[in-house]
């Protein structure tokens, strides 16, 4: 057997450890490949390589699961078809600086819409990948999704700020009831001091039955006066507590209209009244007392505010499926301002003009209560010293219409 050339042994093997080592080698690569992918196809968020113009390359299923697109939907498109328009340009802008080589990573949160059309927040991680010459290749994506945490945030902050919204209406209420109790004591008091100093006369000293009947008026008025400020801050307890309830039966508005104003005439000299009552109005199912003290304190109001005297206006009509009814004055008026204060409890318009006013500023709370409680609307509009004017509205049934139709 001749002699092996030893050269080409050491060849041999040489070429045999190379063959095991690049063997090796594209093991440790594919292994090294199948870690990549599994460790991009199950990871916790959405992976993507992006072209530089913007397209998916490649997603990864966390990905799709997130914007609600399919693989091969989703690298059809661009992330600037999906981006929400108020984040593209920030989004932009930050790609602009990765490109410049101005940031080597930026993150941002912004919006991605859904397939369905839904919005979903995220939080966008995106680093560049370049050559080894510098020139950019693609992007890579990372994508939370942090909607869960964008509702639970939006939902503290409602609340943060209904806290806050209640706590400066608390506060508010509270100066506006320091208000009011220096206001009802000073009612009750120069009240009772008339009724105590008319009654002291009359009992100390001897006068003619004239006198002592315009002494007695005065009591009564102010007695009567005492009353209703006792009624306003019971009633304002009832609806408090929504102990305050109703009566309800028909009520022909323009009669109760009418004993209204015909009640508030003789309080008033300076004030004419004129009635405009449409006469296509239906019965409505009302509380007849209830629409009383209604009037009574619109009609009251109406003459306090127009010290000097004028017209006051009252009228209904038919609209749509409600009835309307306006009470308007000549007086001085309100700001805008205070068109809506004038119906939160214990306020008072604080002008100059309306100091001398007296009122607890309860009545027109109560008011609304009521229209509301009939399922009705009340406001009122003003012009600042040429007079107001109050509408309330209250419904109307169709066998109310029926009724109405074959009586008129």
């Amino acid at each position: 057997m001749p002699d092996q050339d030893p050269q080409l042994s050491t060849k041999a093997q040489k070429l045999y450890f190379e063959d095991i080592k690049q063997q090796q080698l594209e093991e440790a690569l594919q292994e090294s490949e199948r870690r990549f992918r599994a460790t991009f196809e199950q990871a916790a968020v959405g992976i993507a390589h992006v072209s530089i113009d913007g397209h998916w390359l490649l997603v990864n299923k966390k990905l799709c699961h997130i914007i609600g697109y399919t693989h091969e939907e989703l690298l059809a498109r661009t992330f600037q078809d999906i981006t929400h328009p108020d984040d593209l340009e920030a989004d932009l802008a930050f790609v602009k600086r990765l490109l410049a080589n101005e940031l080597q990573t930026y993150s941002m949160e912004k919006r991605y819409f859904r397939k369905n059309g839904t919005v979903v927040w995220i939080n966008l991680t995106v680093s560049l990948v370049r050559e080894t010459t510098g020139m950019p290749l693609y992007f890579i994506s990372v994508v939370e999704d942090i909607s869960e945490r964008k509702r639970v945030e939006e939902e503290r902050a409602q609340l943060l700020a209904h806290e806050v919204e209640t706590r400066t209406t608390l506060q508010a209420l509270n100066r506006l009831q320091d208000s009011f109790i220096a206001i009802i004591s000073h009612e009750f008091r120069t009240t009772l001091t008339g009724i105590l100093g008319f009654s002291g006369l009359l009992y100390e000293q001897t006068f003619d039955p004239e006198e002592v009947k315009e002494f007695a008026a005065d009591i009564r008025a102010d007695a009567q006066r005492l009353n209703r400020m006792i009624d306003d801050v019971l009633d304002l307890e009832r609806m408090k507590s929504g102990q305050m309830t109703l009566t309800p039966g028909l009520v022909d508005l323009n009669r109760t209209i009418h004993t209204s104003v015909d009640h508030m005439r003789p309080t008033t000299p300076l004030h004419t009244f004129r009635l405009e009552l449409s006469e296509s109005l239906p019965l409505i199912s009302a509380d007849n007392d209830k629409l009383l003290q209604v009037l009574a304190n619109l009609l009251s109001n109406a003459i306090k505010y127009s010290p000097l005297g004028g017209e006051i206006a009252v009228c209904s009509f038919l609209e749509g499926d409600f009835v309307d009814v306006c009470i308007c004055d000549q007086g001085i008026g309100m700001p805008a301002e205070a068109l809506e204060l004038i119906f939160t409890p214990y306020s008072r318009i604080g002008v100059e003009e309306t100091r001398h006013i007296k009122g607890t500023g309860l009545g027109l709370s109560i008011v609304r209560q009521i229209i509301q409680m009939h399922h009705g609307q009340i406001w009122a509009t003003s012009i600042h010293a040429h007079g107001s004017q109050f509408h309330f509205i209250l419904p109307i049934t169709q066998s109310q219409r029926r009724i109405a139709s074959t009586e008129y």
